[in-house]
């Protein structure tokens, strides 16, 4: 890695991102995940820092207001219609698929996209 160019490693990431790495649905948006001495990094974070034997390191975090909209977008190309936000959730959140429905009621009848983009950033 040390020696690629960002070339290399922006050629290297498009062909990851072109494959089926996860059924999670994060991970699928994102196949780049943190791993330390070869293993994936699992949990949430907090639960990571508090239960941590490695030193630990200043770190910054946040989010942006419209973080997945540029995921959505790109995974799919057409708009989303209510009988695909109802699979997208169903597949997704599967026995908890109504209550995320009643906290993100569809708002459109044309295309959910933003609404799917305001739950992935969420």
């Amino acid at each position: 890695m040390r020696r690629a160019s960002y070339q290399d490693i922006a050629t290297a990431q498009t062909k990851v991102n072109s494959k089926l790495t996860s059924f999670e649905f994060l991970l699928f948006f994102e196949p780049w995940v943190p791993v330390i001495d070869n293993n994936i990094v699992k949990g949430q974070l907090i639960e990571i820092v508090n239960k941590t034997s490695f030193p630990l390191k200043p770190l910054v975090m946040g989010t942006v207001t419209e973080e997945a909209l540029f995921f959505i977008y790109e995974a799919w190309t057409k708009p989303i219609t209510l009988w695909m936000y109802v699979e997208f959730l169903t597949f997704r959140f599967r026995e908890r698929a109504l209550k995320v429905m009643e906290r993100y009621p569809p708002n459109e009848v044309d295309d959910l996209r933003p609404l799917i983009s305001k739950i992935a950033t969420q």
